[in-house]
Parts: C-alpha cells; structure tokens; sequence
C-alpha cells in the first residue's frame, strides 16, 4: 500500500545519493503527491498513510528527522516515517493498514516538503532492546522499502495503490542461486546482500562466470534480490 493515497512520487530513492555535494547512504525513500515541485494541492493529499499495520513504538522529534513515527510490523520489521508536520497516533496504539498515522511536512533537515519513509529488518539474534532503544542504531538495519511502499525505489511518478501487503512471514526461508555472472555482478550481490545481512553460502566458477548462492532469506528478501538479479538478467533458481 502505497503511504500517499493519490500520487506517490519518488524524489529519492532507497541507496546512495550526493545530497549538497557529499556522498551518503539514503537509509529510506522520499516521496511527495504532487506532480510537479511547488504544485497546490489540498492538505487531504499529504496525509500519510500506514502501508502495513502495526504498533506505535516511538513518537519524537530531531533536527535532522523532523516529527517521525516508528511502527513494529512484525517480529523483525519496523518502518519509520519522519518529516511529518503532524501526528495523529499515540505510542502503544495499533494501527491498520490504511490507516491515517499523520500528514507529511518540512520538519527536521529538508529542502522541501516530502515524506521520508524507511524500513528496518532487524537480526533474528540481535538484541531488539538495545536495537529499539537509540533511533540511530535503528537505522544500521535499514532494508529497500518498495515492498512495503507499493512503488519502485526509482525516481518517478505512480499512482497511489491500496493493495493490502504484508511483510513477508520470517519463518518462510529459501536460497537462491543465481549466474554465472561477472566479478562485477558479484561485487554487487555480494554488497546487497551484506545490506540485507544475508550469507553467501555457495560461489562456484563455471566457464562463463561465477555462480552464487544466498540465504536461507525470506520471501521479502527474495523479492529484493532476484529483483536486482533481472536488472542484471541473471538466471536465478530458488530452493
């Protein structure tokens, strides 16, 4: 489900960005309803919506975050939403999918109004107290959001979608094998799957290039992967 209900356009993708001439690693996607900068819209447009449903673990507010949400959606899932101008939930509350959680704003360090939301999978063996307690160390776990977002994590414009997904249930692990490839395909999968704290568990070479496999990962984590793989038109088995 898509967190603005009309138009939902990506300003900045999940990844890394030059953001005032320094190089960083975005830990979210930013967004906006409006077609184009600057365009009117009502302020219904910018309400905010939750993607998934779950409970309101933390409210707050920081210079660089602006008014942010964090949600738990499962076990091992939060999403953080930051840059509101207002909220209309409580700690401790449990929220729909769907449901209004507040309305986007310029709150915090921006340069324009927008929506920066973000995902976080947590380690099934971290320690989720010390995980939860700082919103800094939250952000080591940060994962691609387009699954829970409803939109790809490139810049573009689509339309607003109430498709009603779930995170992936983390108790539904499979491997993935995917080439022969390149060194330089590698280098990438290899590096998504560090981000995503997955385990290279087999590299084989055959004649054309270099066979990996992943995981064991979640349904979640395999969308995130053999996505990547198609972009690189890697063949890819799962298992």
């Amino acid at each position: 489900m898509t967190p603005f209900k009309g138009l939902n356009r990506v300003t900045s993708p999940f990844g890394p960005r030059t953001l005032n001439g320094r190089r960083e690693n975005h830990k979210g996607q930013d967004s906006v309803p409006t077609k184009y900068p600057g365009e009117p819209l009502p302020e219904s447009a910018w309400q905010v919506r939750e993607v998934t449903g779950g409970t309101v673990i933390r409210i707050g507010y920081d210079k660089s975050r602006g008014n942010y949400v964090d949600i738990r959606t499962s076990a091992r899932h939060f999403e953080r939403y930051q840059h509101l101008k207002s909220i209309v939930v409580k700690v401790g509350q449990k929220v729909s999918q769907g449901q209004l959680i507040g309305v986007a704003g310029n709150t915090g360090t921006g340069t324009a109004r927008h929506l920066h939301f973000g995902v976080y999978k947590v380690g099934a063996n971290t320690d989720h107290y010390k995980a939860l307690k700082d919103i800094n160390t939250l952000e080591q776990y940060a994962v691609p959001p387009q699954q829970w977002s409803g939109v790809p994590n490139a810049l573009g414009t689509y339309k607003g979608n109430d498709t009603l997904d779930t995170p992936p249930p983390v108790n539904t692990l499979k491997t993935l094998t995917i080439g022969p490839m390149s060194a330089g395909d590698v280098i990438t999968l290899e590096n998504m799957a560090k981000d995503l704290r997955l385990r290279i568990i087999g590299e084989a070479m055959s004649g054309v290039g270099t066979i990996l496999t992943i995981g064991p990962m979640s349904a979640g984590d395999r969308v995130t992967i053999a996505g990547k793989a198609a972009e690189l038109l890697l063949p890819v088995t799962e298992k």
